[in-house]
């Protein structure tokens, strides 16, 4: 049986298959947690039109438990774009940075291969925006890389965070644990409805 990541990248490229077949020349693949900003996201497609990229990355926002928040990682992380369906992904390959192993991009000749800058177009990623982030963390297809009291201190930290502590990650960082920033100004104009209303 394969692991549970090597699956859904499998999975990630049957979409990719059914999305070819039905005639799409491009694909977006994203989870339900990532969203874009609207200008941002017309004038990647300009770009790229214009540009005729046949792959882009681009880097994201990992959101921490409001949209006024950030997880400052030691790296520049990057997700894959809008890319064309001829490219399939491939599991653990090669990528311009460090990125979601299930969707790295099949391209060993780096053709038509375009990286946006952070100020051109940034996914946003509210992977740590939830009402019960333990439900997230328990379902998470990387989980079994972690031991179980990380993934503890993990959700101990998140449900309990004050305003200058750090985050305890799920991640390839250094004791798992990465600095919060607070936005001056916000980079997407969007808001999750039940936070806006002050649910918890």
């Amino acid at each position: 049986m394969k692991y549970s990541r090597e699956q859904e990248c499998e999975k990630r490229n049957m979409g990719i298959e059914l999305m070819r077949q039905n005639g799409s020349s491009h694909i977006l693949n994203i989870d339900a947690d990532e969203f874009y900003d609207k200008d941002q996201f017309e004038y990647a497609i300009d770009v790229i039109e214009d540009k005729g990229w046949n792959i882009t990355y681009w880097s994201y926002v990992n959101y921490y438990r409001d949209f006024d928040h950030y997880l400052v990682y030691p790296f520049r992380p990057f997700v894959p774009g809008i890319h064309s369906t001829f490219f399939k992904y491939t599991y653990q390959g090669p990528a311009p940075g460090p990125t979601d192993p299930t969707r790295r991009i099949a391209n060993p000749a780096k053709l038509g291969e375009y990286i946006f800058r952070n100020d051109e177009i940034r996914m946003g990623h509210a992977a740590w925006i939830r009402r019960d982030i333990r439900k997230k963390l328990e379902n998470w297809s990387a989980k079994n890389h972690f031991e179980q009291q990380v993934l503890e201190d993990a959700v101990e930290r998140w449900e309990n965070w004050k305003e200058g502590e750090n985050a305890i990650m799920l991640f390839n960082v250094p004791d798992y644990n990465v600095r919060v920033n607070k936005l001056e100004k916000r980079i997407h104009k969007f808001d999750v409805p039940w936070m806006k209303k002050g649910e918890s």
